[in-house]
């Protein structure tokens, strides 16, 4: 009989220690791989980048309704890449790239939001644009610029350490290069 009881133990403690094994948090997106994982999040980067650079390429072609309707869809992708981002678990303990995506992300939100809009005003006054319209355009596009330099060093470094790391060669994403130049 103890032989039994034995056993059942024996049995009872393996069962305990796998059900205690890693368990998935099925609000969390989990990539298997790290070039699906930085893919996952390049990916979702394009989608803003691409809305980004149609909202820009729109001004003083379009009318305030399109720019405005352009500006809300360009809105609603940044909080769908942020939230697509926020969900994805850490990738071996490496939580920068995820975060510091989030953080570009929530930048180029804030940016559409505020200073695009200030642009867009301006802008939509067509030939009634004036020298002072002009050089406040330039003000607001150095703004932006400065501002997006830190965002873009914490997530490209973030980028390159996890590449480093999991032995990635990463590819110069040709749309942010584009967005730059405008």
């Amino acid at each position: 009989m103890k032989k039994i009881s034995l056993i059942s133990m024996v049995f009872a403690v393996v069962l305990f220690v796998a059900s205690c094994g890693t368990k998935k948090d099925p609000n969390k997106t989990y990539l298997a791989t790290a070039t699906d994982y930085n893919n996952f999040i390049v990916g979702e980067q394009t989608k803003i980048v691409q809305k980004m650079m149609s909202l820009s390429q729109m001004a003083g072609v379009t009318t305030p309704e399109q720019m405005t309707q352009a500006q809300k869809e360009t809105i609603a992708q940044c909080d769908t890449s942020i939230n697509a981002t926020k969900k994805l678990a850490d990738f071996e303990g490496n939580v920068e790239l995820r975060d510091g995506a989030v953080k570009l992300f929530e930048f180029y939100k804030s940016i559409i939001s505020n200073e695009y809009a200030q642009m867009m005003t301006i802008v939509q006054k067509g030939a009634a644009i004036t020298p002072d319209d002009t050089t406040q355009l330039g003000k607001i596009q150095r703004s932006i610029a400065e501002k997006e330099k830190s965002f873009d060093q914490t997530f490209q470094s973030a980028q390159k350490a996890f590449a480093e790391k999991n032995k990635m060669k990463i590819e110069e994403n040709q749309l942010q290069k584009e967005l730059d130049k405008q």
